[in-house]
C-alpha cells in the first residue's frame, strides 16, 4: 500500500474507533497488515499497545520500529525505555547506549543508563553516568529534578551518605510528593543512626506513595527493633558455586507480594541445594527467618531473564551465583506440590505466636464459623489493580449468609468506613481484636485472613498470600471483573492477580 493510502487507512480506523486504544491497536495491525515496512504504522501500534496493555506489550512493536530506523537515535531511546520499564535491564542498557551512540549529547539516555546501572548493582557507574546527565540537561528542566533524585539513590547505594543527603535534600525542594528522596533522606538518617528522623522520612514517603515497598520495610523494621529481636542470621555458608542473593527482597511490594517473593526463593534454593541471602525485612521479625545477610555483591538477574518457575520444576537451567530480582507472582499451580513448604516458612515466630494464637481466639469466641472478607482501598485503583464494589461482597454475603453456622463476619481493610456498608452482618475489625502490633498493624487483618473458615479476598497480594497459608478455609472466593460477581477458587491454582 502506498504511505498516503496507509496514513489514510490509520487516520479512519482511529477515528472511528474515537482514540480507544484496543480497538486501535487492532485496526492499527489490519493496517500493517497492508504494509509491514510502514514506520509509522509500527510506530502508532507501538503507542495504541503501551496506551491499552502496558510496556511489555508494546515492546515488540517498539523493536520493530527500532529496525527500521537503524540510525534514529529516539527509536532505540524508545525501545530502552520499554525494555527497562519491563525489567529487561540487559537488554535495555544495549538499547540505550545504541540510542547513545547515534547521539553522544542526549541527557535522557544517560539518564536512563544511570538508572539500569544502579538497578543491576554498579551504583559507582551509576553515580558517574548520571553526572554526565546532569551536566548536559539544562538546571530549569524537570527532567534535571528527575536525575538529581536518581543521584540521591545512586549515592545511596555508594554509602556515600552526606552527598545523598546533600541531593536528597535540594531534591525533595524541588519535587516534595517524591517518594524516592524521602526514602533517601530516612536511608541516610538511619545510617547516621538518627532512627526518630529515619522513621519521619519513611513516614512522609509513605505518603507519597502508599505502595511502594522500601519505605514500608524500612519503617516496619525499626517499629519491630522497638518491639523485640530478630534471630541472629546464619553465617554464610561459603560454597563455591551456590550462591543465591535476593538484595532487593523488602524492596518489590509490601508484605503479600515480599511473602510471595521469599516463598518462592526459599523453595527454588531447596529445590536445587543453593543458599539463600536476604537482607533485613519483616520475615525476620514476624516468622523468625534467619537466611544469612548477603555477601559479596552478585550479578543481577531480573525474572524477566531467566524462568525461575521452569527452572524450579526442572525445566530450565538452574541458576545460581546471581542476584535474583522480581515479584515473583506466576500462577501458583507450579508452588502446589511444595505448599507444605511454604507455610512451613511462614509460621508465626517465637515473640509473634501468643498475638497470633490471640487474634484467632478472639475470632472463635464471636462465632462459629469466621467469615474474612479483604477489601483493599487506600494504594489502589489504577491499571491491573482494580478494585471490586462492595456490591459484590454484599451480594455473596446474603446469598451465602444463612446457610452457615453461627458466622462472624471479619472485615481487613485500610479503609474501616466501609464497615457501613456491611452493617446487616454486624462486621468486626482488627480494632476490634486488641491493639495492633506497632511496625505491623497489618498483621491483625492478615492473620485474621490466614485462619478464616470462608475467605473472600481481593485483587491483591497481601489476601492472596494469606489464601495460601490458610488451612482451614473450605471455600475461597474472589471478584471476577468480567462476570462482575465473586467466584470459587483454588490458592493453589491461580493467577496472583487478575
Amino acid at each position: 500500500m502506498e504511505p498516503g493510502r496507509l496514513r489514510t487507512h490509520l487516520r479512519a480506523h482511529l477515528c472511528a474507533h474515537d482514540g480507544r486504544p484496543d480497538p486501535a491497536a487492532t485496526a492499527m495491525r489490519a493496517a500493517l497488515a497492508l504494509d509491514p515496512r510502514s514506520v509509522e504504522g509500527w510506530s502508532a501500534l507501538a503507542m495504541a499497545l503501551h496506551a491499552a496493555q502496558g510496556p511489555a506489550a508494546s515492546a515488540a512493536a517498539f523493536r520493530r520500529v527500532a529496525r527500521l530506523l537503524p540510525a534514529a537515535a529516539s527509536a532505540h531511546l524508545n525501545l530502552g525505555n520499554v525494555l527497562f520499564d519491563t525489567g529487561r535491564w540487559l537488554s535495555a542498557e544495549t538499547s540505550l547506549r545504541q540510542s547513545l551512540a547515534l547521539d553522544p549529547a542526549r541527557a535522557y539516555a544517560l539518564f536512563q543508563l544511570g538508572r539500569v546501572a544502579r538497578r543491576t548493582g554498579r551504583a559507582d557507574a551509576a553515580c558517574r553516568l548520571l553526572g554526565l546527565a546532569a551536566r548536559l540537561e539544562p538546571p530549569a528542566s524537570p527532567a534535571a529534578a528527575d536525575i538529581g533524585a536518581e543521584m540521591a539513590l545512586a549515592l545511596r547505594d555508594c554509602g556515600r551518605w552526606q552527598d545523598a543527603t546533600r541531593h536528597g535534600r535540594r531534591s525533595a525542594a524541588l519535587l516534595p510528593d517524591r517518594y524516592d528522596v524521602h526514602l533517601v533522606l530516612g536511608a541516610a538518617a538511619e545510617a547516621e543512626g538518627r532512627p526518630a528522623a529515619a522513621l519521619c522520612a519513611y513516614e512522609r514517603a509513605i505518603r507519597c506513595h502508599p505502595g511502594f515497598g522500601e519505605a514500608f520495610t524500612r519503617h516496619a523494621v525499626l517499629r519491630l527493633r522497638q518491639t523485640w529481636k530478630a534471630p541472629t542470621p546464619r553465617p554464610v555458608a561459603g560454597r563455591a558455586g551456590r550462591r543465591l542473593a535476593a538484595t532487593a527482597l523488602g524492596c518489590n511490594g509490601r508484605f503479600g507480594n515480599q511473602l510471595l517473593q521469599y516463598g518462592f526463593l526459599r523453595l527454588y534454593a531447596a529445590r536445587h541445594d543453593l543458599d539463600l541471602e536476604v537482607p533485613e525485612w519483616v520475615g525476620r521479625y514476624l516468622y523468625d527467618c534467619d537466611d544469612p545477610l548477603p555477601g559479596a555483591p552478585l550479578p543481577r538477574v531480573s525474572e524477566e531473564d531467566h524462568d525461575f518457575f521452569a527452572s524450579l520444576s526442572g525445566a530450565a537451567p538452574v541458576r545460581a551465583e546471581c542476584d535474583v530480582t522480581g515479584y515473583f507472582c506466576r500462577h501458583t499451580a507450579a508452588l502446589a506440590p511444595y505448599r507444605a513448604d511454604f507455610r512451613r516458612l511462614f509460621m508465626p515466630g517465637r515473640y509473634l505466636w501468643p498475638r497470633a494464637d490471640a487474634i484467632e481466639h478472639r475470632l472463635r469466641a464471636r462465632g462459629r464459623t469466621i467469615v474474612a472478607l479483604h477489601l483493599r482501598r487506600g494504594d489502589y485503583g489504577w491499571g491491573r489493580f482494580w478494585i471490586a464494589p462492595e456490591l459484590w461482597y454484599r451480594t455473596w454475603l446474603e446469598q451465602l449468609w444463612a446457610d452457615l453456622e453461627k458466622p462472624v463476619l471479619y472485615l481487613a481493610t485500610d479503609a474501616p468506613e466501609l464497615a457501613a456498608a456491611f452493617s446487616p452482618f454486624s462486621p468486626i475489625l482488627a480494632t476490634d481484636l486488641g491493639t495492633p502490633l506497632a511496625g505491623a498493624e497489618f498483621f491483625t487483618d492478615f492473620h485474621a485472613l490466614c485462619v478464616a473458615d470462608v475467605l473472600a479476598i481481593s485483587n491483591s497480594t497481601f489476601s492472596f498470600a494469606a489464601g495460601l497459608l490458610n488451612r482451614t478455609a473450605r471455600r475461597f472466593v474472589r471478584p471476577d471483573r468480567h462476570r462482575r460477581m465473586l467466584v470459587p477458587y483454588d490458592p493453589w491454582d491461580a493467577e496472583v492477580l487478575l
